[in-house]
């Protein structure tokens, strides 16, 4: 299991912050955990998803499984792909 990770300030860090003398930065320390470290710093990271695949890359998936519908022979990929490249070429230049 993940290790679940919480945010913290160390209390040097706080203290300095403070000095901003803002009320809407001090609301926020307050609700921040001190970190055990007086000078640590503890920022999670944002999980992010996968990016959608371009239409290049779209393209040449279909090309490549159409090339080779039951699965291709060892040393088969780079012909196909360079055919895959030029038909995508063609494709963009219409």
């Amino acid at each position: 299991m993940a290790k679940k990770c919480t945010p913290c300030l160390g209390k040097a860090i706080k203290e300095l912050l403070e000095t901003l003398d803002d009320a809407e930065v001090d609301k926020l320390l307050k609700e921040i955990p001190d970190c055990p470290s007086s000078t640590g710093i503890e920022l999670c990271p944002v999980a992010r998803g996968k990016r959608a695949p371009s239409p290049y890359q779209q393209f040449v998936s279909v090309c490549m499984k159409s090339k080779a519908p039951g699965g291709m022979a060892f040393g088969d990929a780079p012909k196909y792909m360079r055919e895959c490249a030029a038909e995508w070429k063609e494709h963009k230049a219409q």
